[in-house]
């Protein structure tokens, strides 16, 4: 019995160091690591895809209520007309809408 025992024991190590070093293989180290790299890089690269869609959209947003100011002040849109109350309302609501749902929901990649 001892001797199997010791044969087990023995057989264990071996296996377990010949998994360890096909772990820690440099190529395999390497190869593993420039897997996570390169999906860093790609998730990086589409957070900054993001970020620049939605600076273009309040860009957006803003020129769209510069645009409506201007008019108010020059006249050119009249406020008791009901449906420019309609469409600046309709127009409020989605962008307040959009930019909550976007602000709320996380970021995947």
């Amino acid at each position: 019995m001892k001797r199997a025992a010791k044969h087990r024991s023995r057989h264990r190590a071996l296996t377990a160091n010949g998994r360890t070093q096909c772990l820690l293989a440099p190529e395999r180290l390497e190869e593993v690591l420039a897997s996570v790299l390169y999906r860093r890089q790609e998730r990086t690269e589409r957070r900054r895809e993001h970020i620049a869609e939605s600076n273009k959209r309040a860009a957006e947003a803003d020129l769209r209520l510069k645009r409506l100011h201007d008019a108010i002040e020059t006249g050119i849109a009249d406020l008791s007309d009901p449906g420019l109350k309609e469409r600046i309302a309709r127009s409020a609501s989605w962008d307040r809408r959009a930019i909550c749902s976007e602000r709320s929901r996380p970021f995947r990649a």
